[in-house]
């Protein structure tokens, strides 16, 4: 067997282990939980193999169980930084893997800086410094507090894409923000695609203005042309019953640009739990995958959940999986 050179990163809090999602009893993630939640660190925590030998193999090597907090630039952070921290998401440069992004709820815009926060690392995640580098999206409202849930994705040529949710009061939803940078470390590399001065909606549909939760957003290539900057951001939709699962798409736009018409819905779940929308990306072909939940008998615990898969062949065009538009299901359907 070749070496296996496993790289354990940890992002945020390596105390943070088992958190319970902010949405768990509720169909929607807003407002964000602010509870910081931690165990103490246990042993197999950072031990390699010759601790833990049922799961030990010849040519496996733990490296490394790291804290972004503690393992800082700022070694006066893990005194300073009391933020939750929470709802990690990380992006790798396919170009230079050592370089590798984190975002969580550890600031927001105006809070503790204008900028909201990243987590940044040039060494495989040794060491991390948090760099203020995301402005808040020009003529958005709902951006305090926030960002909110927010999710981003390497691309081709150092481009880092990002998706951000603000929240709207009035409604406890918000809108979907996404926005690009060939420089995470500099916050004048980062750029929203504007009309007339503000920063365009990726949440296009009309019935989905400020009644958006939960972005999820992946690049992929085109499907017949690898070298595109194809951008996918799946969102939930609440402002109908059941909840509208829709995936906008930015066809190699850099900063992404998403048209009227370009979030089709691509099935639909039913108000009693969080949809929990996710996507993949196939890179051999530029497919994309839909996958959420739908809640068939919400009354009384434990619910029952369909997990439902659809699919697009066509940079998200149109979506279909064993001849059903909004989705496949297994099992009860």
């Amino acid at each position: 067997m070749s070496t296996l050179d496993l790289k354990i990163i940890v992002g945020i809090g390596l105390a943070a282990s088992v958190i319970t999602p902010s949405w768990a009893q509720s169909d929607q993630s807003s407002p964000r939980d602010t509870t910081p939640y931690f165990r103490p660190a246990i042993p197999s925590d950072t031990a390699g193999p010759a601790a833990s030998p049922q799961f030990a193999r010849p040519a496996t090597r733990v490296i490394r169980v790291v804290d972004t907090v503690i393992s800082n630039t700022d070694p006066n952070l893990q005194n300073t930084d009391h933020f939750n921290n929470g709802e990690t998401s990380i992006a790798i440069n396919p170009i230079n893997p050592r370089e590798i992004v984190i975002s969580a709820f550890s600031g927001s815009w105006g809070n503790p800086q204008p900028n909201a926060p990243l987590w940044h690392s040039m060494n495989d995640g040794q060491t991390w410094t948090k760099v203020f580098v995301i402005p808040a999206p020009p003529g958005a409202a709902g951006t305090g507090g926030c960002p909110c849930d927010q999710t981003y994705d390497y691309g081709r040529n150092n481009v880092l894409f990002g998706s951000i949710l603000t929240e709207i009061p009035a409604t406890g939803f918000g809108n979907i923000y996404t926005g690009s940078t060939t420089n995470p470390k500099n916050a004048a590399s980062w750029k929203w695609f504007t009309t007339f001065g503000n920063a365009q909606l990726t949440n296009e549909a009309a019935d989905a203005l400020d009644m958006s939760d939960q972005p999820w957003m992946l690049h992929n290539r085109r499907t017949l042309h690898a070298n595109s900057q194809n951008v996918f951001a799946a969102y939930d939709d609440f402002s109908t019953n059941p909840r509208g699962m829709r995936v906008a798409r930015s066809i190699n736009n850099v900063p992404p640009q998403f048209a009227v018409g370009s979030d089709p819905i691509v099935g639909t779940s039913a108000a009693g739990t969080n949809p929990g929308h996710r996507l993949a990306t196939d890179p051999r072909n530029g497919w994309v995958y839909s996958l959420f939940q739908n809640c068939t008998t919400c009354t009384g615990d434990p619910k029952t959940i369909q997990y439902m898969l659809n699919r697009s062949t066509d940079q998200g065009s149109t979506w279909t999986l064993n001849s059903s538009a909004t989705g496949h299901c297994r099992g009860d359907c």
